[in-house]
């Protein structure tokens, strides 16, 4: 189970995990199908990250860690839609 405040939805709106196991170094991250802009959730090993500190998520397409992830490392996008 991931740490951190876990967030909480209406009924009408649904939500997707999207894992990716990262390379050496890696900082640029891509989850398929994108997401809404303000409405991703990044998870690495697990441990929930802090937008403006950890990653950045701004185009609706990629999601960029601040500081390089280590080989094997497991991030987890939670995207909030309606889908």
């Amino acid at each position: 189970m991931p740490l951190g405040r876990p967030i909480t939805l209406s009924t009408n709106v649904a939500s997707k995990t999207i894992s990716i196991t990262a390379t050496a170094g890696q900082t640029l991250f891509q989850p398929s199908g994108g997401y809404r802009i303000n409405q991703i959730a990044v998870y690495r090993n697990g441990t929930r990250l802090v937008d403006g500190q950890d990653f950045t998520a701004r185009d609706g397409a990629s999601v960029t860690l601040l500081s390089g992830a280590t080989v094997g490392d497991v991030l987890e996008f939670q995207i909030f839609d309606s889908f």
